[in-house]
């Protein structure tokens, strides 16, 4: 893809439906350059692999994307029907994985993170089994902490977002 104006944004749903795509960098307009890292993070924690070559980006998945711990029930289902995994150490450990594969492509690690923020749906229902989680995968010296009550999130049936701050080492 390389007339469409927001070519960038059909990467992933371009990638997810046939298992490879290329697709032109942004800019080139008066905005200009515009940073697409987290992106292409983000498709590498899907098990994407990420090629950037002469001003595109040639993105292949042979073994599709994994990310098994949020479903769509019906496969052809628009976006608005994603579907959190019901348990919820479950989707309470995926979103510390996710973390910890982010934080790898950019050179940190959990251990380099000095602010986290939380936000959850029915916080006094789970947060003895988030803070179980939470536990196996941040250790001392603690990072500074706020866990914040929400009505809902986004995706139906997620119970816990996370915003953190990391110190890159380097």
């Amino acid at each position: 893809v390389r007339q469409m104006r927001a070519s960038f944004n059909v990467l992933g749903p371009l990638l997810a439906r046939t298992g490879e795509a290329r697709v032109s960098l942004p800019g080139g307009c008066t905005i200009g350059a515009r940073p697409v890292d987290l992106h292409l993070m983000a498709l590498k924690a899907l098990g994407a692999e990420i090629e950037l070559d002469e001003g595109y980006v040639e993105a292949r998945a042979p073994d599709g994307l994994k990310g098994a711990e949020t479903t769509l029930a019906d496969p052809d289902a628009p976006l608005a029907a994603l579907a959190a995994v019901e348990d919820p150490e479950a989707q309470f450990a995926t979103a510390f994985e996710a973390l910890k594969a982010i934080l790898a492509e950019c050179g940190a690690e959990l251990s380099d993170i000095v602010e986290i923020t939380t936000y959850h749906v029915d916080i006094a229902r789970h947060m003895e089994t988030f803070m179980r989680v939470k536990d196996r995968y941040l250790k001392e010296p603690w990072p500074a902490w706020t866990a914040i009550g929400v009505s809902e999130l986004i995706v139906p049936g997620g119970l816990m977002e996370i915003r953190v701050v990391a110190v890159a080492r380097g």
